[in-house]
Parts: structure tokens; sequence; C-alpha cells
């Protein structure tokens, strides 16, 4: 049964909040933003689109990575972690953002981790009887588990580590009781660092057929298909979005108050055509 393989808290909360939980201070500011866009662009909260651009005959064809507003947008009520990356679209839901313009603006809206952990992730309702809320805590933005965040850490890492040891087999004994599994536990799946997502790319197309005949806002539930194979998902996802965080770090993106977009071309980092110095990028850099 499905109880036998997560707990409710895997239902309940964001991969970036069972991250926080798991690793407490050792959490990176990093992780915990790539797991949060993660699970908005699973739920169709935003969506990643290709871009293909060719200057001129003579230059190759460049392929960038566009992020927009996805079909459950406007009805989505985010969490306030998740508004560092929702926030661009607020004032236009026609933007389209070159993915590291995108990174960039998120890390900016964070405000380093500590800020994010304590004013966004601290902040949701179901992280608020988990941790130490002392003066002291607070004073020197402590971040230690009480007991009661404590017996739920367990239960989350057992929970992962069932998930891990029991999915293969149920994805290829019991394909009906492996999808209801993965529709409880949405994105946490990828918090699951030993499965076999290869073995999930396998049985895409019979996942996708279920899961379209049950919920219609899941009819590209596997959305990493498009761009990260399951076989790929560990090293490509992880690379890509790690590079990209890493090009913020490095030249330290900096949009002031403004998001940095608009839906007129002409504005750095936004619309099919736009970037800094190049069309679809930085300096015709690729994104």
């Amino acid at each position: 049964m499905i109880t036998n393989l997560h707990s409710q808290l895997l239902s309940q909360l964001t991969p970036a909040e069972i991250h926080l939980i798991i690793e407490g201070k050792e959490a990176k500011l990093k992780d915990l933003m790539k797991y949060t866009l993660l699970d908005l662009l699973h739920k169709q909260v935003l969506a990643m689109e290709e871009v293909k651009h060719q200057p001129s005959r003579k230059d190759p064809v460049m392929l960038y990575h566009h992020i927009v507003p996805g079909p459950n947008f406007s009805t989505y009520n985010p969490l306030p972690h998740e508004t560092v990356f929702m926030s661009p679209f607020n004032k236009s839901k026609q933007l389209n953002i070159i993915f590291r313009n995108f990174v960039a603006m998120g890390v900016d809206n964070s405000d380093g981790k500590k800020n994010y952990i304590r004013n966004f992730l601290m902040e949701t309702p179901e992280l608020a009887g988990y941790f130490e809320k002392g003066f002291f805590d607070i004073l020197f933005g402590r971040i230690k588990l009480n007991q009661k965040g404590l017996r739920v850490k367990g239960e989350i890492e057992e929970s992962i580590d069932q998930l891990e040891r029991k999915l293969p087999d149920l994805i290829q004994n019991d394909l009906k009781n492996a999808i209801e599994i993965l529709m409880v536990v949405q994105g946490n799946i990828y918090l699951c660092k030993n499965l076999d997502f290869g073995l999930l790319q396998t049985i895409d197309k019979e996942i996708i057929s279920q899961l379209q005949s049950q919920d219609k806002n899941y009819s590209h539930f596997w959305y990493f298909e498009h761009y990260w194979p399951w076989d790929d998902f560990d090293t490509k996802y992880n690379e890509y979005f790690d590079s990209r965080y890493d090009e913020v770090e490095t030249n330290l993106f900096d949009f002031g108050g403004d998001s940095g977009c608009s839906s007129d071309s002409s504005d750095s980092g936004c619309s099919g055509c736009s970037g800094c110095g190049g069309c679809g990028g930085c300096g015709g850099c690729g994104g």
C-alpha cells in the first residue's frame, strides 16, 4: 500500500522544505533554490521553453532555454520561498526569461542563504513548529531542529530510504501502485539520490497515459522527459542549474529593485530576442 512507502509529510512539504529539515545548517542556498524551481516546473506553475536563434545563415543555430508562466500559474497559491521565482511574472504573464537571468533574479530575490531560510522557508506554516525559535536562535540565525523536528526528520529519512529501495520493484511489478505513490510524493521524488531514474524512463508513456486519464493538470507530469531524460536527470539537470547558479555568483548579477524584465523585446534578459549584447542571452553565449 502507499502508506507503507511514504509518510504524509512527503505529500505536504516541498522538496526545499524537506531538504532543509534533513540538512539543517549544512543546506546550501544553491540546492534549496534548485529544488524550489524544479518543484515549480514539476507542478506546471512555471514552464521551460526551448528557443532556437540563428543571427545569420553563417552563424550556428543557438539553443536557449526560457522560463515562462505555466498553465497552473494563475491558480497556484505560492509559499513564501516560492515567490522568489514567481514574482517576476506578477506584473506580466507575457514574459519569457532566459534561464540564466531567471536564476540570477531568484538569487537576487532570496537575499542570501540566511535570509532565504529564516524569512522565506521557515515562515511556511508547515515548518513553523519544527525549529527552535528562541531569542538567541533568531539573533544569531541558528538553524536547529527542536524535538518535534528531529522526530519528523527521522520519519522523512526513513520514507525516502523506503522509496529508494522499494519503488523500483513496484515500477516493474505493480505499476498502478507505483504511479499512485509518484502522484502523492510529486516533486519530492527528486530527493531520492539512490533511485535509478533510468528505470522511470522505461515507463514514461504508460505513466503519462494513466495520468492524463486521471488529472488533466498532469498531462505533462514527467516534464523533464523533454529536456533531461530520466536516465540523465542526476547529472544533466544538476549540472545545468549549477552552472547557471555558479555564473550568478561569479559575475554578481545586479538587477537592482526591478525584476530586470518586461514584455518588451528590447528589455534585458526577457522575451524572444534580448540579453546583454546579443539575441537570447548575455553576449549570445546561450542560456
